[in-house]
């Protein structure tokens, strides 16, 4: 995840390898080092101080930035508590934040600040804004911290994204210059953000003198033409059939934090693993991106992969290569972790285990290089947490992605994509949604509509992939650095966890057609025009009742409405002409996914949509619609199936009489289709009511919950004494919550190997003294 400490140690490594220039761009006014930062940090030494002097540009100085407020968006909390005063100085304005009292603090890593006061350009009132890029493509910023332990930091947004970085902290003045525009993109900036962190409950400042927007000199121009044309010259573009064909639906995972759980509750790391099978496939998903896999032994490796090729889990490596750095450090990674994993069919991409950053850029386009060699068969991705450098990156890439963690603005994740997705090498582009949240309680975690709202959009603008972060964690009262994730720390549930299984459900079974549309910009009028709502009161300000989309393929069009409302339904009329899509055939494909039922749809017709839904339109001739049909339906049959094998072999250990059940299966070997689809639901229905008629299984499990819910709750209750300051109680507390967490799950484990009826009594026991523990660390508060 992205670090304020990590970003300002880039920083300082590409000061140390050029050195501060002694330039003064801005005339006799006062003497300061200069510094390049970011892409082109890589490409020139130093800048020509005539030629910056005399550079076209856009300077906001001591009077403008006077004018700036201390406002953040509303949607980031860490700055909102933190007292902030703005000075006028002699040489600009000092910002001074106010942590003394933001217990929180003593909760986070020193290495990792996260609260914040800001001096930004929001709400205001300058014509000079927004910045057109296309002629002013260099940010300048001159400070000086005036605080021992003061983390500056810029940011700057655009249409669907932004961009956001450390500065070097220095106690003199320094000015800092970073290209913005890289291909073109993007466009125009629209905001300016300085946030000053802290890691201490301090006060802090820093001094700004000015912000510059400016031209490229005809050296940069000339250095940027000559570097970009090698390093695509050197590129080969490759083009991966495995994403024409399978689109990743996942989550983040990290294969330490697994080993670490799967020690706290005594279990071996292949039983955890066999856990988040299981918990993956029931919630239809096929995809981990993982971390620090390289630090995994062989057999544990080779064991991983074995369990995902059972169940059709797809590992997306998050390879610690160390870009830039030790030869023989990087040697390690490719001999020992690419090429042997190299033809495994449970590998689907590869990834970086950081987050891509320009001064790196040449060194990741070789370590790039280097992976491809090593393994030709899986495409090399990148996947940003943020967008910052993605831009610059993306076009080398066949398949990537950013992250979008704005969770109370759900309505911008359609915007991000949108923005980023023709930036990509037009394979596939993912999105990392937020299913977390650190100490600060920050991000917001979502609600259920608005966690479908952002899903909705994604894929309606172009998405061809999903992620959620993250499926699990430490626990942030022993050594962790996040909270409340898809699963927590011990494999038990979340309101989200189950709205994302609903979610997975319909972007698996479209995955075939979605993989191959893209984003029109234009509108059909019989579309527009037979697509309507009555409702007239705005989601949030700016934002209409429902947006509709298109998404073209060779044959077929998908229709995407989607309602905007995050609590509301939203009244939707359907009165599509006669005349419209002469020769096509229009069916409801958001009917066919949850209903089985494939009709026509009829062209007139009032729907009542919940919040974040989406309705999706298939348009397309008669005989194409018939063969998506059986390509949709094919996809349904073989999630059952997946589904089923768990309860089978569950049924198996019980001894259960599955003969019929697996009879009918047997039908559907090999090629099925709509035909098959109510033998595939009858059979999970079967196995289904079989474990409820079971006494041993059904009330085991159903003790086994209670006691799951109850260790789920007092997670939450720790995590609510961190909030209060009260770390130290946690930490006692949670000493006892452990050991009821292994307890629970190895009676997972034994209810699945069959011996249901020998651990009842335990189950309802435990779920006793789970609540007991929980009464008690409530009682903190």
């Amino acid at each position: 995840m992205l670090q304020i400490a990590y970003l300002a140690g880039k920083a300082h490594a590409a000061l140390n390898r050029s050195g501060p220039i002694s330039v003064n761009p801005f005339g006799d006014r006062y003497n300061m080092s200069y510094e390049y930062s970011g892409y082109l940090s890589t490409i020139l030494y130093k800048p020509d101080p005539a030629l910056l002097e005399s550079a076209e540009s856009i300077t906001f100085g001591p009077a403008d930035i006077r004018k700036w407020s201390t406002k953040d968006f509303d949607h980031a909390l860490e700055w909102k508590n933190v007292p902030v005063t703005k000075t006028a100085t002699d040489k600009g304005v000092q910002l001074e934040g106010h942590f003394q009292n933001v217990v929180n603090i003593d909760s986070l890593s020193p290495d990792d600040p996260r609260y914040w006061v800001a001096l930004s350009t929001i709400e205001l009132d300058d014509s000079r804004f927004p910045i057109d890029t296309t002629k002013y493509p260099v940010i300048e910023v001159t400070y000086r911290c005036t605080s021992e332990h003061a983390h500056p930091t810029w940011m700057w947004t655009y249409e669907g994204g932004s961009h956001f970085g450390a500065l070097p902290k220095s106690s003199e003045w320094h000015t800092v210059a970073r290209k913005v525009q890289h291909f073109g993109f993007p466009e125009r900036i629209d905001n300016v953000i300085l946030r000053l962190y802290s890691p201490r409950r301090s006060i802090e400042s820093m001094e700004i003198a000015s912000v510059r927007f400016r031209a490229m000199s005809e050296a940069e121009t000339e250095a940027t033409r000559k570097s970009l044309s090698k390093l695509e010259a050197e590129q080969t573009k490759r083009r991966y059939p495995i994403l024409d064909k399978f689109m990743p639906l996942g989550v983040f995972m990290d294969a330490e934090v697994a080993k670490r759980l799967a020690s706290m509750l005594g279990i071996s790391p292949g039983e955890y693993w066999e856990l988040v099978m299981e918990d993956l496939v029931m919630h239809n998903h096929n995809a981990i991106a993982l971390a620090h896999i390289d630090e995994m032994g062989r057999e544990e490796l080779e064991d991983l992969l074995w369990r995902c090729e059972k169940h059709g889990i797809k590992i997306l490596p998050r390879h610690e290569y160390p870009v830039g750095g030790d030869e023989e450090a990087q040697t390690r990674v490719i001999d020992e972790c690419i090429l042997p994993t190299a033809e495994s069919d449970a590998i689907f991409a590869r990834m970086f285990s950081g987050e891509p950053i320009e001064n790196d850029f040449a060194q990741v386009l070789e370590a790039k290089r280097r992976m491809e060699e090593a393994d030709p068969n899986h495409p090399i991705a990148i996947l940003a947490r943020y967008p910052n450098a993605y831009p610059l990156f993306a076009p080398f890439f066949a398949a990537s992605g950013v992250g979008y963690f704005a969770s109370k603005r759900p309505w911008d994740a359609g915007k991000t994509v949108r923005a980023h997705v023709p930036l990509s090498d037009d394979q596939q582009f993912w999105l990392a949604a937020p299913a977390f949240m650190y100490p600060t309680q920050t991000p917001q975690w979502s609600t259920c509509p608005e966690m479908r709202l952002m899903f909705n959009l994604a894929f309606a603008n172009g998405a061809r992939g999903w992620f959620a972060y993250s499926y699990h964690n430490d626990p942030v009262w022993l050594r962790g650095r996040i909270q409340r994730t898809l699963t927590g720390p011990f494999l038990t549930f979340s309101d989200l966890w189950m709205e994302l299984m609903q979610r997975m459900k319909w972007a698996s079974a479209l995955a075939p057609l979605l993989l191959q549309t893209r984003i029109e910009d234009a509108m059909d009028d019989w579309y527009v025009d037979g697509i309507s709502t009555d409702s007239r009161t705005e989601p949030a300000p700016g934002v209409p009742p429902i947006s509709r989309f298109h998404l073209r393929g060779a044959e077929f069009s998908l229709y995407f409405t989607v309602s905007n409302y995050t609590r509301d339904m939203t009244s939707v009329e359907i009165d599509i002409p006669k005349n419209a899509a002469k020769g096509m055939e229009i069916y409801d494909l958001s009917e066919f996914v949850t209903a089985k039922i494939w009709e026509p749809m009829e062209r007139r017709r009032h729907v009542e949509m919940f919040p974040g839904q989406a309705h999706i339109m298939l348009v397309a001739s008669p005989g194409h619609c018939a063969e998506w049909r059986n390509t949709i339906a094919e996809r349904l049959i073989d999630s059952d199936l997946r589904k089923m094998q768990f309860s089978i072999e569950l049924a198996k250990a019980y001894n259960l009489d599955i003969g019929g059940i697996e009879a009918d299966l047997e039908r559907l070997d090999g090629k099925h289709g709509p035909e098959d689809l109510d033998i595939a639901e009858a059979a999970m229905a079967r196995l289904t009511n079989l474990s409820y008629e079971t006494a041993s299984i059904r009330e085991a499990r159903s003790s086994i919950i209670e006691a799951s819910s109850a260790v789920c709750g007092c997670d939450g209750g720790l995590c609510r004494l961190m909030q209060l300051g009260k770390r130290e109680r946690a930490f006692e507390l949670g000493k006892e919550v452990v050991p009821l967490a292994a307890e629970f799950t190895k009676l997972r484990l034994e209810l699945r190997r069959g011996k249901g009826a020998e651990i009842i009594g335990q189950s309802k026991e435990l779920a006793v003294r789970g609540l007991v523990i929980l009464k008690q660390i409530r009682s903190e508060y």
